[in-house]
C-alpha cells in the first residue's frame, strides 16, 4: 500500500510503502525505481514492513516536483482501482468530477480547494463537504 504522509508527527513528509506481504518485498524493490530509499522510519517496529521510498513534501510553496509526483500516483491507483476484474470493476472513477473538470488539478493545494468551493462550487458540492465535515466530526468544512 502505498502512503503519501504529509504533516504527520513524528514522520518526515513523502512517499511511504507499507509491504503488508513479506514474501512480496523482494518483487516490490525489483518493480520499483531503483533510486527509492527504502528506508524504516526512525521508531518504526521491527514487524512492521513500511519504507519511506521518497522524502518531499507536496504541499510546500514552489514545489511542483512533489504535486507532480502526487499527481502520478493518484492517477495510477485510480487506473488500478478501475481495472476489470472478471468482468467486474471494483470502483468506477470519473475525473471530471473535481474542482475545475477534467482540466483541473488532480490534486490541489488546500487552499486551492478551498477557494474553488468558496467561489466557484456549486452548492451540491458544498453540501457535500459540509455532510463530510460533520461525518469527521467538525462543524465546518475548513474545521474552523
Amino acid at each position: 500500500m502505498a502512503i503519501f504522509v504529509h504533516r504527520v508527527e513524528g514522520l518526515q513528509s513523502g512517499l511511504y510503502l507499507l509491504v503488508r506481504d513479506p514474501s512480496q518485498e523482494k518483487s516490490l524493490r525489483r518493480a520499483l525505481k531503483p533510486e527509492f530509499d527504502w528506508r524504516k522510519p526512525d521508531g518504526c517496529p521491527g514487524d512492521l514492513q513500511l519504507y519511506r521510498l521518497l522524502a518531499g513534501d507536496a504541499a510546500g510553496p514552489g514545489n511542483h516536483g512533489g504535486r507532480v509526483l502526487l499527481a502520478r500516483l493518484c492517477h495510477a491507483l485510480m487506473r488500478l482501482m478501475s481495472e476489470s476484474v472478471d468482468g467486474d470493476r471494483v470502483f468506477h472513477i470519473d475525473l471530471r468530477l473535481r474542482p475545475g473538470g477534467k482540466e483541473g488539478e488532480l490534486t490541489p493545494s488546500a487552499a486551492g480547494a478551498a477557494d474553488y468551493y468558496l467561489n466557484q462550487g456549486r452548492s451540491w458540492e458544498r453540501q457535500m463537504l459540509r455532510a463530510n465535515a460533520i461525518m469527521a466530526g467538525t462543524s465546518t468544512p475548513t474545521g474552523q
